[in-house]
């Protein structure tokens, strides 16, 4: 079964937890419906940011509200 980009997020949010101990930067980049990117950097509350972003986007990781806009790349630090 071919891995969604939404378990890849699950995946490395929770290998760079268990590398780091604690997630105290997550940066998002983020395509908007003109095709721009933007980065999205969170500092604070990570755990209520991710769970967001699990319960928003899909499998692919388009928000649900708005397909045209996805997550296509995350960096925890």
């Amino acid at each position: 079964m071919k891995t969604t980009k939404k378990q890849e997020f699950e995946a490395d949010y929770k290998n760079s937890l268990a590398l780091f101990g604690e997630i105290t930067q997550m940066i998002i980049s983020v395509k908007l419906p003109t095709g721009a990117k933007e980065m999205i950097i969170n500092t604070q509350d990570i755990p209520n940011k991710y769970q967001y972003y699990i319960n928003a986007y899909d499998d692919d990781m388009k928000l649900k509200t708005c397909p045209s806009i996805q997550i296509v790349g995350c960096m925890f630090v």
